[in-house]
């Protein structure tokens, strides 16, 4: 075991397919820790990630729609977007994103100021609002 500290975190981000080492991108705390079955199970997710996503259809979102089709409801939606600009606040940050149907702003709290322009971002339980209410 490989004990980096002593507390464990909710979360760590690892580079993709490509990488050249297991170190993280990012985590929700500088401390954690990570055995030896986190690193078999990282590489099982790449070894699963090269053989089924780039197939046509290989990943099925039963909420997953196109910009075009939202509509003001009580619906959740799931969108495979790109980030065309943003726009950040005091309090919050503005993206402008579009998918091959539409385009829209999105936005979030500035907590989740980390996506850039041409991101392509899966956003998930989205809820369309009517923005005169």
């Amino acid at each position: 075991m490989t004990n980096i500290s002593k507390i464990k975190s909710s979360w760590i981000l690892f580079p993709g397919t490509d990488a050249e080492d297991d170190k993280p991108i990012g985590c929700s705390s500088t401390n954690y820790t990570f055995e030896k079955n986190d690193y078999d199970h990282l590489k099982t997710c790449r070894d699963w990630i090269k053989s089924y996503l780039p197939k046509k259809n290989s990943l099925f979102f039963n909420k997953e729609s196109k910009l075009s089709n939202r509509i003001i409801d009580s619906r959740e939606y799931d969108f495979l977007l790109q980030v065309v600009d943003k726009e950040e606040y005091l309090d919050k940050v503005i993206y402008y994103v579009q998918d091959e149907t539409d385009g829209c702003e999105l936005h979030a709290f500035k907590y989740f100021d980390f996506f850039e322009k041409n991101d392509i971002i899966r956003i998930r339980s989205v809820k369309i609002l009517d923005p005169i209410k």
